[in-house]
């Protein structure tokens, strides 16, 4: 490829750039076959002539094929603001969702999800915040009034284990080490790692029974307030029963 002409060598790009949107460098290196300095190099002449325009995640360049005005570009729009405002309902309803999640719902590739995304940020019409662990970029609709410390329960909804044990003990309002990981048929050491988890959130109360230690919430209400407004389907299926015992009056 690195004898190719700059026709050709532009040409392969936007192929590459328009099969996978948000494309990064190095991929399109090894693609071409060509030195990651030739290959910005065109991307520069590209994005020049308004062939592609790139973002930036976390510092890292992005490329995508830029849509012109012309032709069918109405059309294009207008199916790119449908696809955002079917995102913006999705986040809406399920605050804190990633991108594989919005990806899934959606039925598109991460790569696409992630553009619009992008492009509803700069729009504000959405927030992106990466969650405690810092391994998923969570989302919400960017006037709602979703407070820091709920913004990490609304995250713990998006955690099978972690919310079967807020269920747990919203139903239960206390149980012991070895009850939980009865419940949950954990191992017991599998359950610590989650309470560990918990902890860090200030979410639970650890006391000592004997040389067992049980586990409440430090905030039940508050608890079962967020999950019944938070509450999405997805939950239903996998927890029905536990869902239909919270009592509303811990409202």
């Amino acid at each position: 490829m690195s004898q190719a002409s700059e026709p050709s060598v532009h040409q392969r790009l936007l192929q590459l750039i328009q099969q996978n949107p948000g494309i990064g460098l190095a991929v399109l290196t090894t693609q071409t076959q060509l030195s990651a300095d030739e290959v910005k190099r065109h991307l520069s002449v590209l994005e020049s002539k308004g062939d592609i325009q790139v973002f930036h995640q976390s510092g890292v360049p992005q490329y995508y094929i830029r849509k012109r005005r012309r032709g069918r570009s109405g059309v294009r729009q207008r199916r790119s603001q449908e696809i955002r405002q079917q995102m913006y309902e999705v986040i809406e309803e399920q605050p804190g969702i990633n991108l594989s999640g919005i990806a899934e719902h959606m039925q598109m590739s991460p790569q696409l999800a992630e553009y619009h995304l992008i492009q509803m940020e700069q729009k504000q019409q959405i927030t992106g915040a990466k969650d405690e662990g810092g391994f998923y970029r969570r989302y919400y609709i960017k006037e709602s009034k979703v407070g820091i410390h709920e913004k990490k329960i609304v995250a713990l909804l998006h955690q099978e284990p972690l919310l079967r044990i807020l269920l747990l003990l919203v139903k239960h309002k206390s149980l012991q080490h070895k009850e939980l990981a009865q419940e949950l048929q954990v191992h017991p050491s599998t359950l610590t790692y989650h309470i560990n988890r918990l902890e860090e959130y200030d979410v639970i109360h650890v006391q000592p029974y004997g040389r067992e230690k049980g586990y409440s919430l430090k905030d039940r209400k508050g608890i079962t307030r967020i999950l019944r407004r938070y509450y999405y389907s997805g939950i239903a299926d996998r927890f029905d029963q536990l869902w239909v015992d919270l009592d509303p009056r811990e409202e």
